[in-house]
C-alpha cells in the first residue's frame, strides 16, 4: 500500500494528513533534489546572480509523474523546462495526487 492510497481515506484525522503529506514531500525532495541542483547549476552558467524562488507543482498517479509545471518560478524559463525533462524519469512508487514542493535557491558564496 502506498502513500497516495493511505492519503485518499477519507476517514483520516488532519493530523494523520499531515503526515502522510509530509512524508510525500520528504520522498519527492529525495527523488528531485539531483536534477534541481543540476537544472540551478545551468541557470548560475547562464547568469551567475540567478537566485530565487521556485515552486515545482507534481502531479502524480500510480506513482508515476502525469505532469510537472512550476507554480512559481523567480529563476528563468529554462529552468522549469529543465525540470520537466528530467522529470519524465522520476517514479514515486505508489504514490498519487498532486503536491507543490517549494525550493529558494541561492548562488554559493
Amino acid at each position: 500500500r502506498g502513500l497516495g492510497d493511505v492519503y485518499k481515506r477519507q476517514s483520516m484525522t488532519r493530523e494523520e494528513k499531515l503526515r502522510v503529506a509530509k512524508a510525500l514531500e520528504k520522498l519527492l525532495r529525495r527523488q528531485m533534489g539531483p536534477a534541481v541542483k543540476r537544472c540551478y547549476e545551468q541557470a548560475l552558467n547562464r547568469s551567475p546572480s540567478a537566485s530565487g524562488r521556485i515552486e515545482v507543482r507534481v502531479e502524480l498517479y500510480d506513482g508515476d509523474v502525469m505532469e510537472t509545471a512550476m507554480a512559481h518560478n523567480d529563476i528563468d524559463a529554462e529552468m522549469g523546462a529543465c525540470l520537466s525533462r528530467a522529470s519524465t524519469r522520476w517514479n514515486f512508487k505508489d504514490a498519487e495526487g498532486t503536491m507543490v514542493v517549494p525550493y529558494v535557491l541561492t548562488p554559493s558564496q
